[in-house]
């Protein structure tokens, strides 16, 4: 496999969680897609597991509304089993109160890591 059939591959399981998370909530993309022992770092602060990433996502006190990524830049490891990308984000949620729509953006930074059933998942979002 040469490189840009890595680049290839992770662009295609970007765009699917990214898709994904359009189609079954942001919550839904980030379990889906995470390696079982994945770690998410939010408000400085680490959760790792699947479990963790869930329960994380369903205590948030805004809801989010959309969250659309693309990734600038993508790499891996001359072996093809790991790549990471980054990127700019933008987020729109409703605040607590439930009254105003807000938008966040930001550059993301994932690491995937290629699965012993051929599968691309992230380990660190």
């Amino acid at each position: 496999m040469e490189s840009s059939k890595l680049s290839d591959e992770i662009q295609e399981i970007e765009k699917a969680f990214c898709d994904y998370g359009k189609i079954h909530g942001v919550a839904s993309a980030f379990v889906e897609f995470a390696a079982e022992d994945a770690v998410i770092n939010r408000n400085n602060k680490i959760y790792k597991g699947k479990e963790e990433i869930g329960l994380f996502y369903s205590s948030l006190k805004v809801k989010i509304l959309s969250l659309e990524w693309y990734p600038s830049h993508i790499d891996g490891s001359e072996d093809m089993t790991m790549a990471y990308t980054y990127g700019n984000y933008e987020m729109k949620y409703l605040a607590e109160n439930e009254s105003e729509i807000q938008e966040s953006r930001g550059i993301f930074h994932t690491v995937w890591k290629k699965q012993k059933d051929g599968t691309w998942k992230y380990v660190y979002d």
